[in-house]
């Protein structure tokens, strides 16, 4: 259908998600198939979509913690407050663990800023967990909410009141529902963030974050490859365009040569017609003009000779190695 249906179509495709009109195991689609034409499918789930993953257990203590989790718990930067802080780092030491027992590489970023935008000395910080998998990174760090609570006086705040002084309405604190956000190119696949919910928590994620990571490993490959093939593609028409160009040149070379020897030949023949036209004149002329005449005739005749493609000059040119300015006039650009 036409792409100006595009809108249309996305919604109705969401309506039935939500009404549940769309069959088990499948989805609804909606692609760009040209720069003016849609498609809309019913196509299988992919694979990744129906995958059965494991859980991954959390320790309920640390006997042993990983180099990843010593770091964020002697860090001064890590985001995690409170209660929730060794909750925190029990997730990051099941996450470390199950990923290197993927083959990833796992490490801790400490005390990186929390606005790249603004990576200030004095701005806010946060530590963050790095996993590499195949060269491609992908940052994980921990949120964590403020709340704002009452605050309860001190019989000692309570005292300064009668002295003028004032304490605060509400206390900031650290909330005890903890997120997880995922940071990387690749695609979004499952989610780029996780959060406590009153009915579901983040221990309940872990599979389907390294799930993430490593679908967004997979799809930074397949664009590699593609990318490898264009360039692949890119090259062979740059060498297909240039063998033609080469070709064109030769013959507009030849041909140009062609017509500069005729030139010089008819050239020649016009001088040498010349020279006896001056010679015929010079019979009836004083011996000093006719001396003078005859000398002529003969410079005449000598650049007659010089220019004559005949005999000797009378041969295909060589044809030398173009340059690239020789070879633009015959090349034709292509985008990829």
């Amino acid at each position: 259908m036409p792409r100006s249906e595009e809108a249309s179509y996305r919604r109705l495709a969401s309506l039935a998600k939500r009404r549940g009109l769309i069959p088990e195991g499948m989805q609804v689609t909606v692609a760009w198939v040209s720069r003016d034409q849609l498609s809309v499918a019913l196509e299988p789930l992919p694979e990744w979509q129906t995958r059965i993953v494991d859980p991954i257990p959390v320790p309920s203590r640390l006997h042993d913690p990983s180099d990843v989790v010593t770091a964020l718990s002697e860090s001064e930067t890590f985001q995690v407050d409170r209660g929730p802080r060794k909750r925190a780092l029990r997730l990051a030491e099941a996450l470390t663990v199950a990923a290197r027992d993927r083959a990833m590489s796992v490490k801790a970023v400490l005390n990186q800023p929390r606005n790249t935008n603004y990576a200030y000395r004095d701005g806010p910080r946060r530590d963050e967990i790095e996993f590499t998998t195949g060269g491609d990174s992908l940052r994980l760090w921990f949120t964590q909410q403020m709340l704002k609570e009452s605050h309860e006086p001190t019989q000692r705040e309570i005292a300064r009141v009668k002295r003028g002084y004032l304490f605060p309405d509400y206390d900031d604190v650290p909330a005890q529902q903890l997120g997880l956000v995922l940071d990387g190119a690749g695609g979004t696949f499952w989610a780029d963030s996780w959060h406590d919910t009153d009915d579901h928590a983040l221990e309940e994620d872990l599979a389907q974050i390294l799930e993430e990571i490593g679908l967004r490993h997979e799809h930074r490959i397949e664009l590699r490859e593609a990318e490898h093939e264009r360039e692949i593609a890119r090259r062979q028409q740059e060498d297909q365009d240039r063998a033609a160009a080469e070709a064109k040149y030769r013959r507009r070379f030849v041909a140009d040569a062609m017509k500069d020897q005729a030139k010089r030949w008819e050239e020649a023949d016009r001088l040498r017609r010349y020279a006896a036209a001056i010679r015929e004149a010079a019979a009836d002329f004083a011996a000093e003009q006719r001396d003078a005449a005859l000398e002529w005739a003969g410079q005449v005749e000598t650049e007659a000779s010089r220019i004559d493609p005949l005999p000797n000059a009378a041969k295909p040119p060589e044809i030398p190695e173009p340059s690239y300015s020789d070879l633009s006039p015959f090349m034709r650009s292509r985008s990829f």
